[in-house]
């Protein structure tokens, strides 16, 4: 029973219109009372189906249409019935009861049918049912599929119906040529007629179809001699040309349309097996006087490997064989005429068309031996003529030839390739997170360069600063105490002054004479971090940006860190080593010719004062700061928004930003002067268009020495140069 008859009987119980009681005979309720009396008279699919409409005065017929048209169905009633019908129980033995029950349930369900139908009508739905329970699954989806369920079944529709299904079948067969489906055995096995009679009704039903190569009715294709003498590339071409199915060779459809379940009988794959490529040749050309190994070709198929060596002889084997018509159904073999053996070419290797069983062997043996001699083969008399059987040793060659068939799968390089795609490194698909696309999207849609050329940037917010508490006081705590640091170590000291002092000068920091405290802010606290071995900056001020707030938020919990957008750092190192004059620079104060935009500078508050005796002052920071979440990706991102700007123009350069850089560290190189001048070149004029500076240029090419901030990488032993913190 489908899912919609289903739904109809859980309907018919409910009884659509006897759900209304009320509803339509008390004239005094309202559309809304008879309603909400008609969903509480439903469940399951029913309710489902009228409970999308709002209750209303307008929607009650509207509710109510719907429901009968989804389940006040003759048709699909008339077919559960008729189903209902079929699916009473058998009466076992003499009950009364059961065969009463029998009786009450057919009554009460034949009543229903012939309100719904007439005598003929019901007749023709159990004629229906009965040859529906013998078709296979598919027919019977189709039946129903074509059905039109506002009216009853008829045996005319679905007698139309399984006559084009049988035509469809028919034309399927007809197609499959000699790879059909095999015959049953019949179950008398000595029954030589039956067997022989299907044999001839299997010829008679194939040799209706006309052969595509010589357009003879008295065979197929796949028995034409001329198809059968050409090459196997050329019966593949052949079979192209005539747009013939590469499977079952029928001209009604294409290979990806065919139906036949029979595959190659070597290989098993979808073509024919006349269609096969390891298929040999038939006879093996002699080696004349010298001694030589003959190799008969095999394709790259996945089959197993065997190999065989044979060395020919004198002595060989004669099967005896005898040429014989079919003639009729019965079976009955005949010599042909004026033959004396019955086969004269029995020395000649040929097809074996037919093969006779034990049953039938000694059943055409007659008196009559002649044995021609030692080494010899035996004359035997048959109902068919004399055969010619058993060992023959001829003349021994000069020098016997090797016959050696070997075939070789292709499968130990499957495996070598395999195992060159297992070791080969291919760089993993990028794949960013929601929060790294939404980074993403920001820097796009705020970053732009001021009149200076300097970028500028908006800082990446994860959550509203709303969330953010106040830090005013342990942002003071923590300077003081730096301060009481600072005053036992004077050159410590001297050294951070000057630092925050190079910092005011160059900009990158601006006394605030009124912070918005009123409003989201964050003041950072600072520290020192000391670096001997830097030939730079040795002190660097360091900036905590993750030290929580009142609320227990710090600006790096909701700040976005930003994806990784260059190299790996292990692939930089091996892509630097591939040249052959290294070339290694450093920009300058990265971080800070980045500009933070105005509005979001509030959230680089700290304090500062250059001595004990100032009063403490609020500073914020105008440019990307060290210790933030987002500094990284806001640096290196606008780095590579440089390259993409500027791309067209410097396309070296474009390319060696994006694939060189590791944070501010360039570490690249080439084959000869000319090229590392180049690179220097476009590097530093893409960078100077966002007031970047390029230093400690280093190279291990003498020449490009140019000027006093070009060093040479010193091998010696004394002198060590590092790249990337690697010696």
């Amino acid at each position: 029973m489908s899912q919609l008859q289903e739904e109809a009987h859980n309907a018919s119980v409910l009884d659509v219109t006897a759900m209304m009681p009320t509803s339509n005979r008390e004239i005094y309720l309202t559309n809304i009372e008879k309603f909400n009396h008609l969903l509480n008279c439903l469940t399951g699919q029913a309710l489902e189906t009228v409970q999308a409409f709002p209750i209303s005065n307008e929607n009650y017929p509207k509710a109510l249409d719907r429901l009968k048209s989804r389940y006040d169905n003759n048709s699909l009633i008339f077919a559960e019935n008729i189903a209902t019908l079929f699916d009473l129980p058998a009466v076992s033995g003499q009950s009364s009861q059961q065969l009463r029950s029998l009786v009450n349930n057919a009554s009460a369900l034949y009543g229903p049918l012939c309100s719904l139908g007439t005598e003929k009508q019901i007749c023709e739905a159990l004629l229906i049912s009965l040859i529906m329970e013998k078709t296979d699954a598919i027919t019977r989806r189709k039946w129903n599929e074509s059905r039109n369920f506002d009216t009853l079944p008829s045996w005319e529709d679905c007698s139309k119906l399984l006559d084009r299904h049988c035509q469809f079948l028919e034309s399927l067969d007809s197609g499959n040529g000699n790879q059909s489906s095999p015959q049953r055995k019949p179950n008398n096995l000595n029954s030589k007629t039956n067997r022989r009679s299907k044999q001839y009704a299997f010829v008679a039903s194939t040799s209706s179809n006309s052969c595509s190569i010589c357009s003879s009715n008295e065979h197929l294709i796949q028995n034409c001699h001329r198809f059968k003498a050409l090459e196997v590339v050329q019966r593949f071409e052949k079979v192209k040309g005539l747009k013939l199915c590469i499977n079952c060779l029928s001209r009604r459809h294409h290979v990806v349309n065919c139906t036949s379940t029979f595959k190659c009988k070597v290989c098993a794959k979808p073509h024919h097996t006349l269609l096969h490529h390891s298929q040999l040749p038939t006879n093996i050309k002699s080696a004349g006087s010298s001694r030589r190994t003959e190799h008969a070709a095999m394709p790259n198929d996945n089959v197993a490997s065997h190999s065989h060596l044979n060395m020919s002889s004198a002595e060989q084997i004669i099967l005896a064989t005898a040429l014989v018509l079919v003639k009729d159904s019965s079976g009955s073999y005949q010599v042909p005429s004026n033959t004396p053996l019955a086969d004269e070419q029995f020395f000649k290797s040929k097809r074996v068309d037919l093969l006779l069983g034990a049953e039938s062997f000694f059943d055409i043996l007659s008196v009559g031996q002649i044995k021609l001699g030692e080494n010899l083969p035996v004359l035997q008399k048959t109902l068919l003529g004399w055969i010619v059987s058993g060992k023959y040793k001829g003349q021994p060659f000069a020098s016997p030839a090797a016959k050696c068939l070997l075939s070789v799968e292709d499968t130990i390089s499957d495996q070598l390739e395999m195992m060159w795609k297992i070791e080969e490194v291919q760089p993993a698909a990028k794949s960013w997170s929601p929060a790294h696309v939404a980074c993403e999207s920001l820097y796009r849609e705020t970053v732009h360069q001021n009149a200076t050329g300097r970028i500028v940037v908006r800082l990446s917010f994860k959550d509203s600063p709303d969330c953010l508490g106040l830090t005013h006081n342990i942002a003071l705590r923590r300077f003081c105490s730096v301060e009481r640091r600072l005053s036992s170590n004077r050159a410590l000291k001297q050294d951070y002054q000057e630092f925050m002092k190079q910092y005011r000068e160059l900009g990158h920091m601006t006394r605030v004479e009124t912070p918005k405290t009123n409003e989201p802010h964050y003041y950072i606290p600072h520290h020192c971090v000391l670096k001997p071995s830097s030939t730079s900056t040795k002190l660097r001020v360091v900036f905590d940006a993750s030290c929580p707030t009142t609320s227990q938020r710090s600006l790096n919990d909701i700040l976005l860190v930003g994806p990784t957008i260059q190299p790996e750092l292990y692939l930089l190192l091996l892509q630097f080593r591939l040249h052959r004059y290294a070339l290694t620079a450093d920009i300058v104060k990265m971080y800070r010719q980045i500009l933070i935009d105005e509005p979001d500078r509030k959230f680089q508050y700290i304090f500062w004062r250059d001595t004990e005796s100032d009063p403490v002052s609020t500073y914020e920071l105008n440019t990307v700061t060290y210790g933030t979440a987002s500094a990284p990706f806001l640096a290196t991102r606008s780095l590579q928004y440089l390259a993409d700007k500027f791309e067209t123009q410097y396309p070296i350069g474009a390319a060696l930003i994006k694939s060189s850089f590791f944070v501010d560290d360039f570490l690249g190189g080439a084959d000869s002067i000319d090229q590392l001048t180049n690179i220097r070149h476009q590097l530093t004029a893409i960078l100077q268009k966002g007031c970047f500076d390029l230093d400690k240029w280093h190279s291990n090419h003498h020449d490009f020495i140019s000027d006093t901030t070009t060093k040479s990488l010193n091998l010696d032993t004394d002198t060590v140069t590092s790249a990337l913190g690697i010696k």
